[in-house]
């Protein structure tokens, strides 16, 4: 969004969840919280007369891309999903691929294990009966209510680098890492530590997604804009 910012012949709506208190924004009009579903963002797009919809949403959001899609076919706009790429696995990393939390905590084993958790403040449940562990929790905004008992928890925002996540992993002792697949470089440093210390890593992989459009890139993203606005 920051790419199209400023541009001549394009407003800009950056629509944001509110679920991260006090996010970096670019310079364009923001609007936080939900819409009531696809019917409630179909009626916001003929409200605000917008002319094309880039659902840019998280990699693992499961609602929000099926909800899109309905809502372009509504309100008749194009429609592009801006999907970053997914990390890939390299000969010197240790994955154990699942689909889901479920399978990753059943992954971790019945043994007592020191475990750099990864995942959202929302999914922390899914490890609730797996108290047996320790675990390592990071986040962008404290978590409230501390879910796991048996754990460390880091406020944190990324982006994180080389050196301070080999020295976290290996401060805490960790055995392994559990971590969604979503992509960046913003936060891909824990993979290459662990990499570097030989810990297993507990990839999940991403939700399904619906068919449609998608890019990669942001730049990809203004391209498209501009041959379906402009």
């Amino acid at each position: 969004m920051a790419l199209l910012a400023g541009k001549p012949h394009i407003q800009i709506i950056l629509s944001l969840a509110g679920r991260t208190k006090n996010p970096v924004l670019p310079q364009v009009n923001c609007r936080v919280g939900g819409f009531g579903g696809a019917y409630g963002l179909a009626d916001y797009i003929k409200e605000q007369n917008i002319g094309a919809l880039v659902c840019a949403t998280h990699p693992f959001a499961q609602k929000m891309p099926f909800n899109a899609q309905e809502a372009a076919k509504i309100a008749g706009v194009p429609l592009l999903y801006l999907l970053r790429p997914q990390w890939e696995k390299t000969a010197q990393d240790m994955w154990i691929e699942v689909a889901s939390h479920r399978q990753a905590s059943k992954a971790l084993g019945i043994a007592p294990k020191r475990i750099f958790l990864s995942v959202g403040k929302l999914e922390l449940e899914e490890y609730i009966n797996y108290s047996q562990h320790y675990y390592v929790i990071r986040s962008i905004d404290e978590i409230t209510g501390k879910p796991l008992k048996n754990a460390f928890y880091i406020t944190s925002r990324p982006p994180f680098n080389l050196d301070n996540e080999y020295k976290l992993l290996h401060d805490h002792k960790i055995d392994y890492l559990v971590s969604k697949n979503s992509g960046g470089a913003a936060t891909s440093a824990k993979l290459a530590a662990c990499s570097k210390l030989k810990i297993p890593v507990i990839m999940i992989s991403r939700p399904r997604r619906p068919a449609g459009l998608h890019v990669q890139s942001a730049q990809e993203a203004m391209d498209w804009v501009y041959k379906n606005v402009v």
